[in-house]
């Protein structure tokens, strides 16, 4: 028997078949297995996933340690078959230990481990004792939770933009790819041009929200070595909440940090060019009445 292809059942851009993040289980995403059998009409196949899952005890008895996903009896040589990501993950999950149900208990790890896991899945064809015949193995690689955001400091105003500072903490996470700033108006603020103190109800942007699920807030990004950054441009003289979130390798988006408030303001441009006082002219204006004034003098001095 052979696994001769792999698919998965939601577009995933470049992201390799062999990955599963959080959103790939709370979307229900499916893997697709194609087998090459050759005693599918004399035994029954099975999909399990975990560990060591060839062996029967493995599957059957009190030191368990997969998990079955399907069960058939297919009668030709090429078979394909849609295995869902949460019945994948089930021993690995929340949901696999209690009896909660939710989407959040289904795709939220049992495991505290930082770093991605690696999840085996094991097609066997099996007799009437449970002992396999023959067995192919797709190994995939699992992380449901992005690393913590960092904190945020401060948001100062940066000509029309807000400039974040980060609380980044030294860790061992290889897997960081980079940050999502995220912005909420807080309306009309008096003091535009000045530091906010604070923001009154926020609406969304909350400490511990879903960054996923406020993709609508976002305002800029920054790489994952960044100990700073800079929002994309904002409405002047707007209070806002500014939060920061975490992106992984594998796509995941962590919880939003801490807000913080800035009010964004337009740098004062000033002309390094001379102007005559109370004119309020151009600089094309004062630098053509320069003119005319040297050249009024020149002529008074030549009738002298």
């Amino acid at each position: 028997m052979a696994i001769v292809d792999v698919s998965r059942g939601l577009a995933r851009g470049a992201r390799p078949v062999t990955e599963i993040n959080q959103a790939d289980c709370l979307a229900n995403d499916s893997v697709k297995l194609t087998l090459e059998l050759q005693r599918g009409a004399e035994s029954r196949l099975e999909v399990w996933a975990g560990f060591a899952c060839e062996a029967k005890t493995s599957r059957v008895g009190p030191t368990t340690t997969c998990w079955r996903v399907h069960q058939g009896a297919p009668e030709q040589s090429i078979y394909s078959l849609e295995l869902p990501v949460r019945d994948v993950l089930l021993g690995r999950v929340r949901a696999g230990t209690s009896e909660d149900t939710s989407d959040e208990a289904a795709c939220e790890p049992a495991s505290t481990a930082i770093t991605p896991q690696v999840l085996a899945v094991y097609a066997l064809l099996l007799d009437d004792g449970d002992n396999a015949l023959a067995s192919a193995v797709w190994k995939s690689t699992y992380r449901l939770k992005a690393t913590p955001p960092p904190d945020l400091l401060d948001a100062s105003s940066a000509n029309g933009k807000l400039h974040v500072e980060l609380a980044i903490e030294s860790t061992s996470d290889n897997y960081i790819e980079g940050f999502q700033i995220f912005c909420e108006p807080q309306g009309a603020s008096e003091g535009a041009g000045t530091h906010a103190q604070d923001c009154s109800n926020p609406r969304e942007l909350v400490a511990g929200a879903s960054g996923a699920a406020l993709q609508h807030l976002r305002c800029g990004s920054a790489p994952k070595d960044a100990t700073s950054a800079t929002t994309d441009k904002l409405s002047n003289g707007v209070a806002y909440g500014v939060a920061i979130a975490t992106v992984d390798t594998y796509g995941n988006i962590s919880a939003l940090s801490n807000p913080v408030c800035g009010i964004p303001q337009a740098r004062e441009e000033r002309s390094s060019a001379c102007a005559f006082a109370g004119t309020g002219g151009t600089q094309a204006e004062s630098a053509l009445a320069l003119v005319t004034l040297g050249a009024a003098l020149a002529r008074r001095r030549r009738r002298r």
